[in-house]
């Protein structure tokens, strides 16, 4: 059977986009070998690359392209500034975000968000956003939602920045992807400094703001389930 002109097209524009990923890999790790490995390896090879930001690591080393189990979607968004992936949430989000914050695993990495999280839970906080100063928003991948980042102003000069992302959507660079999209938005604030918290044990989201440019600027506690924890308060200085 003949393909059709839709076929034809869908096919082309998978086919110029693994073209565009392939050059992208290609340049970034000619930067990376000539910076010999060092610390601004990345900066430098995000900053050579044509085709936008792309957050590019893996747990085994450097890469310019999103960990292998990625969806397709999360690897063409880098290179279109993560379009179509943030949306605002809706009331109609609510039994989705249960079932993705509904996981102990999920909330002790979060300073607000209990176990159990029930329905009533996602609805009254989704309701409580629309006079709220933070400004969160989805995060959606091939038309599922998959976890939530939002910014706020901390103080005249910073905008802090936080975020979740689903247990079984863990290891993929989305949270990566996401921050640094974000940040990189027309929609973020241009404040002198970026800042985030994150728990002392949690490894995984101090990796995902190292890789975004954010350093340690000092030890901090933070208020989980009425207790005080050990953090580190991240920053990002913007020049």
């Amino acid at each position: 059977m003949a393909a059709n002109i839709s076929q034809i097209k869908t096919v082309t524009a998978q086919s110029f986009s693994l073209f565009v990923l392939t050059i992208n890999r290609m340049l970034a790790l000619a930067v990376f070998k000539k910076t010999k490995g060092t610390g601004s390896a990345s900066n430098e090879a995000l900053k050579t690359t044509p085709f936008a930001r792309s957050d590019a690591f893996t747990r085994g080393g450097f890469a310019i392209m999103p960990h292998a189990t990625a969806p397709l979607s999360l690897m063409l968004c880098i290179f279109i500034g993560f379009k179509g992936m943030f949306r605002e949430f809706n009331l109609e989000d609510s039994s989705n975000i249960v079932a993705l914050l509904n996981d102990s695993d999920v909330s002790k990495w979060t300073s607000h968000i209990p176990f159990p999280y029930t329905e009533n839970d996602a609805i009254s906080w989704l309701k409580k956003q629309e006079n709220s100063l933070r400004k969160p928003l989805a995060i959606e991948i091939e038309n599922k939602l998959v976890g939530c980042i939002s910014y706020w102003h901390l103080d005249s000069l910073t905008t802090e920045v936080g975020y979740w992302i689903g247990k079984s959507f863990w290891g993929k660079g989305i949270a990566t992807t996401a921050v640094s999209s974000l940040l990189d938005s027309t929609i973020f604030p241009t404040t002198p400094k970026v800042a985030a918290k994150v728990a002392a044990e949690n490894i995984g989201s101090q990796r995902v703001l190292e890789k975004c440019g954010f350093k340690v600027d000092k030890k901090c506690r933070v208020e989980k389930s009425g207790k005080m924890i050990d953090a580190f308060f991240y920053i990002k200085t913007n020049t």
